[in-house]
């Protein structure tokens, strides 16, 4: 499986109970019939995701989140509830990148398990980083219960690129449009002066002003921050046009985050920000542009954790409460 934000890949979680093949192969377990598996364990699978590390900074790091899913709906799996205790680790990983590795469970996390974070990284231990096999061992009242290992993948279909104000090349993924559908709004991310990394909107200047290059439009702080070949460096989010979309819009309310969506962004602080995308309607302020369509054009943006809007931008900072959020098919 594919994560937009990043390389990914899924393993199945395999019981004596539930031995069928699958696309991703993982170590067969045996169990003590008299231990009581849920169910939504059965066929369970482990994703793994880079979380979209930010191509422009943090260049010595690496940060793998990881989350067991239920095979029927993709939902993490509720540890908590299903009385079962995690073990997380990696597999043959060398004494020089375990003495760089902090591993942290995120009890909180409505998406992840566990985040991997390897700091001091030169660029070839990051590439050995991303070779080794992540492993989650899993036991319930302190009896084995069953195994599944990753790692991920080097050919993502969905990946970012450094543009700073270049032309977006053709296959960007397209997230939006402005001006009665007449120009494309793809996915960006810009990096800010605060160490954060704000999700956005990205415009063709050739077709919307008959101008070279591309520019990429955010918010913080209630002002409109820009990424251009002036300003601000952002990335684009590029998808690998032989493939089928692997990428879905999920309506939400109330702030809630889908179960698949994917990190784009974050905080200076490392809280992720995923992209979402409400309706822009009517003719721009002051008349600075054509008009959007009167039932309102998907402009992209980003949803913080914990709220309850999707905030974008046009023309300085919009919050609406009714919105989309991009996650994984």
């Amino acid at each position: 499986m594919l994560d937009s934000s990043s390389n990914t890949t899924a393993s199945t979680l395999e019981t004596s109970r539930d031995s069928q093949t699958t696309e991703s192969s993982s170590d067969a377990i045996q169990i003590d019939e008299a231990v009581d598996v849920p169910k939504n364990i059965v066929g369970s699978y482990l994703f793994c995701s880079d979380f979209g590390q930010p191509s422009q900074n943090q260049a010595n790091s690496l940060k793998l989140n990881c989350s067991l899913l239920e095979k029927q709906t993709g939902n993490p799996i509720n540890f908590e509830l299903a009385g079962i205790t995690p073990s997380w680790s990696f597999d043959k990983l060398s004494s020089e990148l375990q003495d760089k590795l902090t591993i942290k469970t995120l009890l909180s996390d409505p998406l992840w398990h566990v985040e991997y974070m390897f700091e001091n990284l030169s660029p070839s231990e990051i590439v050995l980083a991303r070779q080794v096999a992540i492993k989650l061992n899993i036991s319930i009242d302190a009896q084995a219960v069953g195994q599944a290992s990753t790692t991920l993948s080097e050919d993502p279909a969905i990946y970012w690129l450094a543009l700073n104000g270049g032309t977006p090349p053709s296959n960007r993924f397209i997230g939006g449009s402005e001006i009665m559908g007449t120009v494309d709004l793809s996915i960006c991310r810009i990096y800010a002066n605060n160490g954060g990394v704000y999700p956005g909107k990205a415009i063709d200047l050739t077709v919307a002003f008959n101008e070279p290059g591309g520019e990429c439009f955010s918010s913080l702080n209630g002002e409109t921050i820009e990424g251009s070949s002036s300003g601000l460096n952002f990335d684009i989010l590029l998808q690998d046009e032989s493939q089928a979309n692997p990428l879905r819009w999920v309506t939400t309310a109330n702030g809630t985050i889908p179960s698949r969506a994917i990190a784009t962004g974050m905080l200076p602080d490392g809280t992720p920000l995923y992209s979402c995308r409400g309706l822009q309607a009517g003719p721009a302020p002051d008349n600075q542009q054509g008009p959007n369509s009167d039932e309102g054009e998907p402009t992209p943006g980003y949803l913080i954790p914990g709220e309850s809007s999707c905030r974008y931008e046009y023309f300085g900072e919009i919050i609406t409460g009714s919105f989309e959020v991009l996650t994984r098919g």
